[in-house]
């Protein structure tokens, strides 16, 4: 769902104002405010604000590996920015999938640049370059969601069952194979690295891929409201009591309550109930603790 789409609003005092999505991986970490506001920390951070999406007002965002930023506007446009290089921190704008005009539900940024679209008609759409090719088999729709990292991504149907495509990483394709999904129905749909991970209905976590564990570990058991997906890292909030539980990450959440989380390797973030940005990691020394 459109973390902006709320839903009535009541003729009495407005909704507080709050956090509606956080996203981060290696580079940078973003939270989307209710009124469309981004607020970001990590790498190249005051190179961001100078960036041309600083004074845009955004319905969804996604952050990339290499400290890109891509958002979906409030009038339902793409854009993404990314640095230079790691010695030119300067953000510049990316080409996306497509020409947009208000036609954008997801945008997300992929290894290299690449992005992929999930359209207001359900397609997906991914701009794809030939050094080397990412995404050169994009499957039909209609899909619901859309989720992409490193090179490869997974998309979930109407019916509610999952299907992923990319090119895995030379050296991670031997392990990876090509698995089959595991058997929906799944509410929300994760792409990773060497294995993919979906939420079922029920809350349970099913993953499929690469099951060695010398990479892989399990996820938990139990029932859970939403997750993440980081390479070979999860995080999942218990419906019981909405704390967060990681896998294969080293290191123990904070024990409040949560609303949205995110995993990237070696680090977990999340949103408290009372939108307070919290982050556990096993590197005491990381810029995301600050």
């Amino acid at each position: 769902a459109d973390p902006l789409d709320a839903g009535p609003v009541d003729d009495g005092d407005p909704a507080p104002r709050g956090i509606v999505q956080l996203e981060m991986d290696r580079g940078m970490a973003c939270v989307l405010w209710s009124d469309g506001q981004v607020e970001c920390w990590g790498q190249n951070v005051e190179e961001f604000q100078a960036a041309p999406s600083s004074d845009l007002r955004f319905r969804r965002i996604d952050v990339g590996a290499t400290g890109g930023f891509c958002g979906v506007t409030t009038e339902s446009n793409a854009l993404c920015v990314q640095p230079v290089t790691d010695f030119d921190p300067s953000f510049i704008e990316l080409d996306v999938a497509r020409e947009t005009s208000g036609d954008v539900r997801e945008i997300h940024l992929a290894e290299l640049g690449r992005t992929c679209i999930l359209g207001m008609e359900d397609d997906i759409e991914c701009n794809d370059g030939d050094d080397p090719p990412l995404f050169t088999s994009v499957p039909a729709g209609p899909f619901e969601s859309l989720s992409a990292q490193s090179r490869l991504a997974c998309a979930l149907r109407p019916d509610r069952t999952a299907t992923c495509f990319g090119d895995p990483d030379p050296v991670d394709s031997e392990m990876i194979g090509s698995p089959e999904p595991a058997q929906g129905p799944f509410v929300e749909i994760h792409a990773g690295r060497l294995f993919h991970c979906g939420l079922l209905e029920t809350g349970a976590i099913r993953c499929w891929g690469v099951d060695d564990p010398t990479f892989v570990t399990p996820p938990p058991d139990g029932v859970f409201t939403t997750m993440d997906l980081g390479g070979t890292t999860g995080c999942a909030i218990r419906a019981e009591d909405r704390r967060v539980e990681c896998w294969r990450l080293g290191a123990e959440p904070p024990d409040v309550e949560f609303k949205l989380v995110q995993a990237v390797s070696q680090l977990g973030c999340g949103v408290t109930v009372d939108d307070k940005v919290a982050c556990w990691t096993r590197d005491p020394d990381g810029f995301f603790n600050e």
